[in-house]
């Protein structure tokens, strides 16, 4: 499985602003450096809970047929809010999904493919291109997946010369947030 973002996100879900009071820094010194980790920061926590923060384009692709837990397809990022297109490649050709063929869980960021065989054996090549995160703005993002970017910016921030928190209170605030598979 490979996952490319297409359009990454337009804004972070948190500013540099906001970083700078939670760090409790001054002045604009360190600017690029708070960014970076802001950056990095909001990756941790995506990655932790399998929710894209702020809404970006993403492009998941299959070698062969994807994994299918009752016919549902597990995306790499939730919330889902738009599938643009499903392509699937097999020995007749690349043939487009319709839309009424694909049924969407965007809360949990799945889909389920009307036709067993539109990813099923045979298939050499499955490709979703989707809309994933909460909105466009940063503010639309839960507080507390949001407020683990900070704490996890702070860690990043401190723990330059070795004093910094753990990342574990920004893991652990993603918990609830955490996609499960049964």
């Amino acid at each position: 499985m490979g996952v490319t973002i297409l359009e990454p996100p337009p804004v972070e879900p948190v500013s540099t602003a906001e970083a700078r009071v939670f760090l409790r820094l001054e002045g604009d010194a360190e600017e690029g450096a708070i960014d970076a980790f802001i950056g990095a920061a909001r990756n941790l926590v995506e990655a932790w809970s399998g929710r894209a923060l702020v809404r970006r384009r993403v492009l998941e692709s299959w070698s062969g047929s994807p994994h299918a837990r009752d016919g549902w397809i597990r995306l790499a990022f939730a919330p889902v809010s738009l599938v643009h297109e499903v392509r699937v490649a097999d020995q007749a050709g690349v043939r487009v999904v319709g839309e009424a063929d694909v049924t969407l869980d965007g809360a949990e960021g799945r889909i389920r493919l009307a036709s067993p065989s539109a990813a099923g054996p045979g298939v050499d090549r499955v490709e979703i291109d989707y809309e994933a995160g909460y909105a466009a703005t940063a503010d639309a993002a839960p507080p507390a997946l949001r407020h683990a970017v900070l704490l996890a910016v702070a860690s990043l921030y401190e723990g330059r010369e070795g004093d910094g928190p753990s990342l574990a209170a920004a893991r652990g605030l993603t918990a609830p947030w955490q996609r499960v598979r049964l």
